[in-house]
Order: structure tokens, then C-alpha cells, then sequence
């Protein structure tokens, strides 16, 4: 899993920007947080995340999801495959939010 995490990291680092984490980037634990509020703001701030975060990863030819997936199941996918992520590897924590979104996305929904 490790492997898999540091590669996908390299390959998302390839083909975005080299970015400095600051104030205006999110990071993974902070979006996690806001992924995981009841408040319809935070709500909708998660699903437009996360559609873009799957518009990204599609873009990229990374993710495969089944037609039909909602943005619901694509948030629900990262809550529990992220909580687990950070868990394992806290420093993934850090990491910005975007490239921990599609890092558990490639995972959840391989191309095969």
C-alpha cells in the first residue's frame, strides 16, 4: 500500500504544478474534516471537491468509475478510504487535500 501511495504521489506530482502548501491550499485532514461535517455548506463544498478532484483524476486517466456513481458514493468513498489512509500514515494528513482525494480515488476506482 505504501508503494502504491508514494507512486501515485509521483505521477500526480508529474502532472501538477509544484505547489508549496499555504494557507489557501487544503490539506487531506482538513478536508477529511469538512467531508465528514452534517452542515449542507460543508456539504456542498465536498461534493464540488470531489467532483473535482474526479474530473482531475479522470482527465489524468487515473480513475475508471462505473457510470451511474454518484457524487455521494465518491465522498463516502474518500471518508472511509482516507480516515484509513491518514490513519496508517499520518503525514498523508498534510499532504494537500486534492492529492490525497485522487490517490484514494485511483485506489477505489482502478482502470483495469
Amino acid at each position: 500500500m505504501r508503494v502504491f501511495i508514494a507512486a501515485t504521489i509521483c505521477v500526480i506530482s508529474y502532472w501538477t504544478p509544484n505547489l508549496t502548501l499555504s494557507d489557501t491550499v487544503m490539506n487531506a485532514r482538513t478536508l477529511l474534516d469538512a467531508c465528514t461535517r452534517v452542515d449542507i455548506d460543508w456539504v456542498n463544498f465536498c461534493n464540488g471537491f470531489m467532483q473535482a478532484a474526479h474530473d482531475q483524476a479522470v482527465g489524468l486517466g487515473l480513475i475508471c468509475v462505473p457510470s451511474g456513481t454518484t457524487r455521494l458514493e465518491l465522498v463516502e468513498t474518500f471518508d472511509v478510504l482516507a480516515s484509513r489512509l491518514i490513519a496508517l500514515e499520518p503525514t498523508l494528513g498534510e499532504e494537500a487535500g486534492m492529492d490525497v482525494a485522487i490517490i484514494v480515488l485511483s485506489d477505489a476506482y482502478p482502470c483495469n
